[in-house]
């Protein structure tokens, strides 16, 4: 069939279409290496009109550095049996431009008989974009591991269904021994979980993963040294679209010390709480700039209040005070601000259930560097039973007063 169209002259001018509408460069050369033939797409992106390059050396569009060895691979070539071969399959090549800027080649060339005009014919596909985006990825690719590897979190890539690829040094360094590997394990099935709570956790999270969505963890790990560590792991359904494929990322922040230290919070919060209950004193603040009010817990049960339905406010305050003493109250604070010293005060306040309390009330102001007030804290402190047993001894050493008189 290709012998009766290269042979019949009325396909002559399908084969010029062929070569002249050709994306690829066709250039060939003669016994001598010169250029005796190149078409349209090969003027395009060489840059060169085909009257300059006629009868040119074919080193002229290439690299200077493999001229020698260019010219070794072709009497190489010559001498073997191949008619055609593909150069890219060998090493990366490129082209010079008129301009001088390289152009990266994809290269197949074919040898003619000898004796002919035409010796040596190379097809070339400019694979410039080719090249530039394994650059770019390859870029991509230095900046992610530089990412991946300097993090101080713990970081795990694992395939869609969640087979371990590959330890940040972070992770390794921490988790792994010397002879323990994991990659291509299930990450469930690891020997650095500290419970089968904690591996199950993980194993439902892969599982249940999807697209553009995060799901967040808290799990346990034996580190090195049986060491335990508690990480707040997010894990990400990724779509690696060079590779085509899923990736599912393990990011772990440690928070073993954030968790201890939270702890502690709570336990001496806790402490200072039953402290207070005991000794029935509860401390407060007031913020002048905000205007917030702050009680512990224990000033709303001196008040007899719940504060989850007790909107408190200064004037909310001043309304659970027998108006008698209210003025007192507020005269202590007034006097405070102006002398600039801390104050104490005593009055009653009155329960939800009509019951009376005497409460001591000290407070100081919290001045800024300009002496402007900001805040205002302070301590209020159940005295009722005190005050009691104190009014009851003076009645009581009156009375005995009284009756030593009477004696006399």
């Amino acid at each position: 069939m290709s012998n009766c169209i290269t042979q019949d002259p009325k396909h002559k001018d399908v084969l010029a279409d062929i070569i002249n509408l050709s994306a690829d460069i066709i250039i060939s050369v003669d016994e001598n290496h010169n250029v005796i033939f190149v078409n349209p797409a090969f003027e395009k992106i060489f840059g060169y009109q085909s009257k300059e390059i006629f009868g040119q050396s074919l080193n002229i569009l290439l690299p200077k550095a493999i001229h020698s060895a260019h010219k070794e691979y072709i009497d190489s070539y010559d001498k073997s049996d191949d008619t055609s071969r593909h150069m890219a399959m060998r090493s990366a090549l490129c082209g010079i431009s008129k301009t001088g800027e390289e152009i990266p080649l994809d290269i197949s060339i074919q040898k003619h008989p000898k004796g002919g005009l035409f010796r040596y014919t190379a097809i070339c596909r400019d694979i410039s974009s080719r090249v530039a985006q394994e650059k770019r990825l390859r870029e991509e690719e230095k900046k992610f591991k530089t990412l991946f590897n300097s993090s101080f979190d713990y970081i795990i890539l694992m395939n869609g269904q969640g087979e371990i690829v590959e330890f940040n040094d972070t992770a390794a360094r921490n988790i792994l021994n010397e002879d323990e590997k994991y990659t291509g394990e299930k990450i469930w099935d690891c020997g650095f979980w500290r419970s089968e709570t904690d591996f199950s956790l993980v194993q439902k999270a892969v599982s249940e993963i999807k697209s553009n969505e995060n799901t967040s963890i808290i799990i346990n790990i034996l580190a090195k040294n049986h060491r335990k560590i508690i990480l707040e792991v997010t894990l990400k359904l990724i779509n690696m679209e060079h590779q085509q494929i899923e990736m599912i990322v393990f990011e772990g922040k440690d928070i073993t010390e954030l968790v201890k230290s939270n702890r502690a919070l709570i336990d001496s919060e806790s402490r200072l709480a039953r402290a207070q209950k005991i000794s029935r004193l509860g401390n407060w603040e007031w913020d002048l700039i905000t205007n917030e009010f702050i009680w512990s817990d224990e000033i709303y049960r001196i008040f007899g209040l719940d504060p989850r339905s007790f909107t408190l406010t200064y004037d909310a305050f001043l309304g659970r005070l027998r108006s008698e003493d209210r003025p007192r109250a507020e005269q202590a604070l007034t006097n405070s601000l102006s002398d600039k010293t801390p104050y104490k005060t005593i009055y009653r306040i009155i329960l939800p259930d009509g019951n009376e309390r005497i409460v001591e009330d000290l407070g100081e102001i919290y001045r800024m560097e300009d002496e402007n007030p900001i805040k205002i804290g302070g301590t209020i402190q159940d005295i009722t039973e005190s005050w009691g047993r104190e009014r009851e001894f003076v009645f009581a050493k009156m009375r005995t007063e009284d009756k030593n008189i009477a004696k006399v």
